[in-house]
């Protein structure tokens, strides 16, 4: 149960430091593309 926890709230780490940069790239991708 406790593994599965520990599992799951890395999973969402991940997830969430995938989106930041996701988010991150798209962000750089405007900026070299507004210059």
């Amino acid at each position: 149960m406790l593994n599965a926890r520990a599992d799951n709230a890395l999973a969402t780490e991940l997830a969430l430091k995938a989106h930041c940069a996701f988010n991150l790239s798209k962000l750089t991708l405007r900026v070299a593309f507004a210059r």
